[in-house]
């Protein structure tokens, strides 16, 4: 076990919807309470981490290596999840060797509601929200922009998906967000047949 790099061992990470400040649009963040930081999404909040368990196939132990390395340098952490209750999202090496720093932070703050929504029982859509990220992250067939947006609007989905329905935005805002997202899947070649398989768990969620 060591610490983990991300959090140097605290557990905790500065919050990205009000950046550390507690208050986003005049009001106490909804996302940390008001606290300004949030629970690692590298280690999970336990501050250390053991040994990475990576989906890699026919690859040698000095490869498997590398991979762990290049994943905790961006502060990503790969899981094979067999035998584990968690929901969490997988990004391979070459995946992440092509996303900007924009995206692997949206990606991070996804992970961090899919982990939320999870330990919540709200199984169906952290499910929906993972494989979604995944297809995007690693799909060819759109423009960075076009990736960027989604990974964007798919971030916003999970963090209004673990607030209370009280505390979300106006349904017609999630509505919009929601038709965007599948304008874009569904001109997308695969995208279009991961959105019709996921799609309808996100707007279920959200009672569209």
């Amino acid at each position: 076990m060591v610490h983990c790099p991300t959090c140097n061992g605290t557990g905790r990470v500065v919050c990205q919807k009000c950046s550390g400040t507690g208050i986003w649009e005049n009001v106490s963040c909804m996302i940390c309470g008001g606290s300004g930081n949030v629970k690692c999404y590298t280690c999970s909040g336990r501050a250390r981490l053991g040994d990475f368990e990576l989906e890699v196939h026919g690859v040698n132990a000095k490869e498997v290596e590398t991979v762990a390395k290049a994943l905790l340098e961006k502060g990503m952490e790969s899981k094979l999840l067999t035998g584990k209750s968690n929901i969490e999202v997988h990004l391979h090496n070459s995946v992440i060797g092509i996303l900007n720093t924009g995206e692997i932070e949206n990606v991070q703050s996804i992970s961090v509601c899919v982990t939320t929504l999870t330990e919540s029982g709200n199984r169906d859509i952290a499910a929906a929200l993972k494989n979604l990220t995944e297809a995007v992250a690693s799909n060819s067939d759109i423009t960075s922009a076009q990736r960027s947006e989604l990974l964007e609007q798919l971030e916003e989905l999970g963090k209004q998906a673990t607030l209370p329905p009280e505390k979300r935005t106006k349904p017609s805002v999630i509505k919009a967000i929601i038709s965007s997202v599948a304008g874009t899947l569904g001109a997308a070649g695969a995208l279009a047949e991961v959105w019709s398989t996921w799609g309808p768990a996100i707007r279920g969620f959200f009672g569209f």
